[in-house]
């Protein structure tokens, strides 16, 4: 994230504009064999290991700050970090949104926790119980979702509504990996789909976004269809 606020940032961009054209003249000029196949295999092995590991450790860093477990020189020097010294306002205020959601989903009756307080009720449920709350952050601004899709639709669906929706994304994604062998461009559609549901740890369902998403899907699966009817 620090990167974005970086004015170092455009040497990343370069590297990448790089290591992408290395790709794509081997490709061209078909270097390929078994050493370099392995090569880059190993690359994007570490590549994925890398990200995995940077993933974990911010996660554990705001955690464990968030809870006054980090010492106070670490604290120190991560304040000067965008984003990761966690409170109410970090993420423009997502945070704090973050924090109610949270409060709701641990309060939650056995039922609500299975099935949520029903679609788009986000709102509704947040200023029927939590209102003194969230008023006192937000005023006369109405907060309607929790600028999470994952979080929201577990308070809109409950866990199993969660579950469900989340999977359609992620099989999806699965299986755009597993048959672009076959179907090449599924490749862009698994690589669309992750970047959705990451994006959207920070943001809604809105029309600019997830139709597309779902067009995409249904792009792939006619793909898949069209293949298997040939087999």
């Amino acid at each position: 994230m620090f990167i974005i606020f970086d004015n170092r940032s455009w040497i990343l961009v370069i590297l990448l504009a790089a290591i992408w054209g290395i790709f794509f003249w081997l490709d061209t000029k078909k270097k390929y064999d078994e050493k370099a196949v392995a090569i880059m295999t190993i690359l994007r092995n570490v590549l994925y290991i890398f990200a995995g590991v940077f993933v974990i450790v911010v996660f554990l860093l705001l955690l464990l700050g968030a809870k006054g477990k980090l010492s106070a020189g670490l604290m120190q020097t991560l304040s000067k970090v965008p984003y990761m010294t966690w409170d109410g306002n970090w993420g423009n205020g997502r945070g704090f949104t973050w924090s109610v959601t949270w409060k709701m989903v641990t309060e939650f009756s056995p039922i609500r926790f299975l099935f949520g307080v029903g679609p788009d009720g986000y709102a509704r449920y947040g200023y029927e119980f939590y209102q003194d709350v969230i008023r006192a952050k937000w005023g006369d601004n109405v907060l309607t979702n929790a600028h999470n899709e994952w979080m929201n639709m577990v308070v809109d669906g409950g866990i199993t509504g969660a579950v469900a929706y989340a999977g359609i994304f992620l099989s999806m994604m699965i299986r755009c990996v597993k048959k672009s062998d076959k179907i090449p461009w599924v490749i862009c559609v698994a690589a669309c789909i992750a970047s959705y549901m990451c994006h959207n740890l920070f943001c809604y369902q809105q029309v600019l976004c997830t139709p597309f998403i779902i067009m995409l899907i249904a792009f792939a699966e006619r793909g898949f269809r069209s293949v298997d009817k040939t087999v």
